[in-house]
Formats: structure tokens, sequence, C-alpha cells
């Protein structure tokens, strides 16, 4: 491994990563309608999917462009003729020449992206593991619930692979306890469903979109992620009761506990109490993780039989970033 090779891979896996993301914000902006009509939960793993498609797009590329290196298809720059025609991602001829300014650059956004990624992932799960710990030391005394002693009318969701909903004595007082049960049903959905650890992933996943494009991801996701938790508590105990619990709880919001999900959270307020109170027309279930699966497999086998294309398609796009 040279240090021209690893700039024109990480040159090239930068370039079909942010091409992919356009393409993703294109497709959802299409289909924003379409995204609407589905349910909560259905737009949230659509929404999760969204966020990891450029990586894993960008692996299938990588590794079908790479696939020369392995022996899984002709080299086809074995024609010397052909050698210096633009870059080349093969370990046996890639060429000791400087890459262009325009690949250094790309690759060390792309580094400096990928480093804080990683970061940000071992941040986020030791912040959960210590949020999850501090929160455990603090409960009281009790083998029925994981109550918090603070006076503040909350609720918690901590921890990513074992999520444990936590409540504080003040929601326990005469005043909240009618709101009790639609806000430990929400925290409840959240932690059947994962939502602390989809949130981790997506948080993950959209740093490798373009700016923009992972900020409404993020914000759109994590607004599915409340509205399904609303939804779910909403079908045991109705949504007027899921509905008066947050307008009744939005004047005792608070910061939340590092690591930790809060039942209300700024900016969701408006929107989730207007959808239970009009929820309007049915939505759509049918976005399967099946299907999903099925899409996935689809683009794997696509790959390798289009692998001696890919190659050839990313060293042209090294050669036209390199100009």
């Amino acid at each position: 491994m040279t240090f021209t090779l690893a700039v024109l891979w990480v040159a090239a896996a930068t370039a079909v990563t942010w091409l992919s993301s356009a393409v993703v914000a294109l497709l959802l902006s299409a289909s924003r309608n379409r995204l609407d009509r589905l349910s909560p939960a259905a737009e949230a793993r659509v929404l999760l999917v969204a966020a990891a498609t450029p990586c894993f797009v960008t692996l299938l590329v990588m590794t079908a462009a790479l696939a020369p290196n392995f022996g899984w298809i002709v080299d086809h720059c074995l024609d010397v003729s052909t050698h210096a025609a633009h870059p080349h991602v093969c370990i046996d001829h890639h060429g000791a020449v400087m890459p262009a300014l325009s690949l250094l650059v790309l690759s060390t956004l792309m580094t400096l992206r990928f480093a804080a990624a990683l970061s940000g992932l071992a941040r986020s799960i030791w912040t959960a593991y210590a949020g999850a710990r501090r929160l455990e030391r603090a409960k009281l005394a009790s083998r029925r619930h994981n109550v918090l002693p603070l006076p503040e009318p909350r609720a918690f969701v901590a921890g990513l692979l074992r999520p444990v909903v936590y409540v504080t004595a003040g929601l326990l007082r005469p005043e909240h306890r009618a709101h009790f049960r639609a806000v430990f049903a929400h925290e409840a959905a959240h932690a059947r469903s994962r939502d602390p650890l989809q949130r981790v992933l997506v948080r993950l996943a959209v740093c490798f979109h373009l700016p923009g494009v992972a900020a409404w991801i993020g914000r759109r996701h994590h607004r599915a992620t409340e509205a399904s938790a609303d939804d779910r508590a909403a079908r045991s105990l109705g949504p007027l009761r899921v509905a008066e619990a947050l307008m009744h709880l939005a004047r005792y919001s608070g910061p939340t506990p590092t690591g930790a999900s809060a039942f209300l959270q700024a900016g969701d307020l408006e929107y989730r109490v207007r959808r239970l109170l009009r929820p309007g027309p049915a939505r759509e279930q049918h976005v399967r993780w099946t299907w999903i699966a099925a899409l996935a497999g689809t683009l794997v086998v696509a790959t390798c039989l289009g692998a001696d294309g890919i190659h050839h398609g990313v060293e042209h796009l090294l050669g036209v970033l390199s100009t």
C-alpha cells in the first residue's frame, strides 16, 4: 500500500459516497408525498435505510472496483498502451505520481469525516453506557420500577442494546399521576423498538451524506420515531390521553440526562399533538425489513455481475476529478 494508492482509494470512495447521497436526496424529494403517507414506524425504517445507503453502496462499488486486486475479474490495465489514460486503483500498476490536488482534498475531507464519525460513535456509546450507569445508581430502591429521586415530572429511556425506562419521583406525584400511563407507554414503545440504538446508527450513517441531506434525514428520523411511539401509546390509551400528557409535561420540560432520550424534546410538540388529535387517513404500513433485505441482495448481485464495468467507471471518475 503506497500513499498514492491510498489517496486514490479514499478519493474514489468519497466521490461515490457523495454521489450516492445526492441520489438519495433526489429520491426522497421526489417521493416526499409517498413518505408522508407512510406510518411513522415505516417512515423511520425508510429513513434508516436512506441514511445507510451511501455507506452500503460505496462498500459495494469499491469492492467491485478493487476486484482485479483479488483476481475476481480480468485486469484490463495490462495493455500498456492504455496504462496512463486515467488514474488506476490496481495494486500492481497504479503508478507513483502524486495524485491531483482535487483527489488529495477529497481524500482528506473523507478521512476527517470518517475519523469524526468513529469518534462520535465511540462517544455516543460511552455516553449511553455511562448515563445508564448513573441512572441505575441514582434510582430508588424498588424492584418494580426504575424511579429516580428527582422532583421534575420526567421519563427517560437509557441504554442501547437493552434500553430501560426510567421515571422520576415527580411524575408519581398526585398532580401528574393521571398522565403516568401515557408517558410510560410512550417510553416503553421506544425501548421495545430500540430507538436509542437506531438514532445512534443514523447519526453515524449521516456523517457520510452531504451536509444538508444529513441534517434533513436526522431530523425526520427523530420525528418519525417519536410519532411511532405516540401511536403505540395511543393504541392502548387513546390519542387524547397521549396528547394531554404532552401538553401537560411541556410546562415542566427540562434538560435530559446525558445518554438518555426523554418523553418530550424541543421542536416536536406542535407536530405530535396535531397528528394525535387530527390523525387523518389511515397510513400505509407495508415497508418491511424483508423488502429492504431483498433490495440489498439485488444490489449485491448486480454489483457482482457488473464488477468489470464498475472498475472501469471508478477509474474514469478519478480521471474526470483529476482534470
